[in-house]
């Protein structure tokens, strides 16, 4: 809602009402306003209030603003941030934003098949709440490699002694780092998924791109619709 208000305001008002909100809910107000009107509000404001901000969202939000702006703004800011979170956002301004590599998060929960459901819950107890969503939970080798995926749902009808590999699901639906964000939208709407694992070429677990993305996408491209039929009139 507040997002809402912040794009009827001009771009003057928009910083002041930013600058008003504490840095938590600021970072999050700022994900949800749209992507054209976002980048003027992010140029109007402080690199150090920006970069602040920045360094909580989640990174491929961060990465999503970076990215639309000029280079050498871009650059201060991730100069401004910590280095582990501008490592993993610098990352992401690697992959075409219209990709899954571009849209996808690496706030995701993953662990190794040996560990019992049991230890999975006191691990999701201590992780969960820096991922993305905790209700797939992704089960890799020690290169990372992906090996299966176990929903919460089963995760908590199983045994506390039972192993993760034992349950886990191995035919995936996955996408791969240059594949088009509406092919992605695609197979999580076809397959009724709240999130799709991203990989590389050798398989490597990068990131996932869930639902939230995808209405992301759907409303960019409703947008960039609108504003084509407009430009033809």
């Amino acid at each position: 809602d507040i997002a809402d208000i912040i794009e009827q305001l001009d771009v003057e008002q928009r910083a002041k009402v930013l600058a008003l909100i504490e840095d938590p809910k600021a970072a999050e107000v700022l994900t949800h306003i749209l992507p054209q009107v976002r980048s003027s509000v992010a140029e109007a404001m402080g690199d150090e209030r920006l970069s602040d901000l920045l360094e909580i969202m989640p990174p491929d939000e961060a990465a999503d603003i970076l990215g639309s702006l000029p280079r050498e703004k871009a650059q201060v800011l991730l100069s401004l941030m910590g280095i582990e979170e501008a490592s993993v956002v610098s990352e992401l301004l690697g992959y075409d934003p219209d990709t899954a590599g571009g849209r996808m998060t690496t706030e995701f929960v993953a662990l190794r098949k040996s560990m019992t459901t049991a230890e999975t819950i006191d691990y999701l107890r201590k992780k969960g709440a820096e991922a993305e969503t905790i209700y797939y939970i992704y089960v890799v080798d020690g290169d990372s490699h992906l090996s299966g995926v176990l929903s919460l749902r089963d995760l908590l009808r199983a045994r506390p002694d039972e192993i993760v590999g034992n349950i886990m699901k191995r035919d995936l639906i996955t996408a791969d780092l240059q594949d088009d964000q509406e092919l992605v939208a695609e197979r999580l709407s076809r397959y009724k998924l709240l999130a799709i694992p991203v990989l590389d070429i050798d398989h490597v677990l990068k990131g996932i791109v869930t639902v939230d993305d995808v209405i992301d996408v759907i409303r960019e491209e409703t947008v960039e619709d609108f504003s084509r039929s407009e430009e033809r009139r």
